[in-house]
């Protein structure tokens, strides 16, 4: 499904991106992600890209295990925004 579509019939406060982590996690394809950031620019919706994920981490040899260092990802996706009423040390879980 198109995020766009969902977006401009129940807009979303908030959309959370990223790959799966541990053992059995799926492969991520980058460009997932950035069809979704780019979809939730558009739509002026925040976007927090949480990681890549274990299977992108593995196959990139990242510092992280869940490729959840931001420096390590394309720019075009490097977006942790959170809602206005949202302090931002309380959108990120340890």
């Amino acid at each position: 499904d198109d995020v766009v579509e969902s977006i401009h019939s129940v807009p979303p406060d908030w959309v959370i991106v990223g790959g799966e982590s541990g053992q059995g996690a799926r492969p991520m394809e980058v460009g997932w992600i950035e069809d979704i950031v780019a979809q939730c620019v558009a739509a002026e919706v925040p976007v927090f890209v949480k990681q890549m994920g274990t299977v992108w981490s593995q196959s990139t040899g990242s510092r992280t295990p869940k490729g959840d260092d931001p420096a390590e990802w394309p720019e075009s996706i490097r977006l942790r925004q959170c809602p206005e009423d949202i302090t931002p040390a309380l959108a990120v879980s340890p």
